[in-house]
């Protein structure tokens, strides 16, 4: 960016979270910007393998619950529950194509804890995990 612009929000790390916050708010007519300390943008999701969580089921703020040892407010975990429910229908609508994860590969973690059966991993099949999901992140990122 140069010159002088007037911002609705800066958005300082141009990680996935700091890529969400700066693309949810351009999508609801912000005005917005993002700074990043290193060359380029994407944080560590270009190095990951872009295993993405899926949860469903009655016993899900349960699990979540189980999983931050009871630190995390409900109302906190319920906001990331709602906010999960999205990512794939998203993903979808920016063109990417999803597959569920190889239970395999990718077994269900922590299966003892309540909720398991309403776990599902998946990724973006567009190229290598992490590579492929911040390559869908940076476009939007840049639209």
């Amino acid at each position: 960016m140069s010159g002088t612009a007037e911002l609705d929000l800066l958005v300082v790390g141009g990680g996935v979270a700091g890529a969400t916050a700066a693309i949810t708010a351009a999508e609801l007519g912000a005005r917005v910007a993002v700074v990043e300390k290193l060359p380029r943008l994407g944080g560590s999701c270009p190095y990951s393998a872009g295993n993405l969580l899926q949860l469903d089921g009655p016993n899900a703020l349960e699990r979540l619950r189980a999983m931050s040892f009871s630190r995390t407010p409900d109302d906190v975990l319920a906001a990331y529950l709602g906010g999960l429910a999205g990512v794939r229908e998203w993903l979808t609508s920016e063109g990417a194509l999803t597959v569920d994860a190889d239970p395999l590969v990718l077994p269900n973690c922590w299966p003892n804890l309540p909720g398991a059966d309403g776990v599902t991993y998946y990724s973006v099949a567009d190229g290598p995990g992490g590579p492929a999901l911040w390559s869908v992140m940076e476009r939007a990122l840049r639209r």
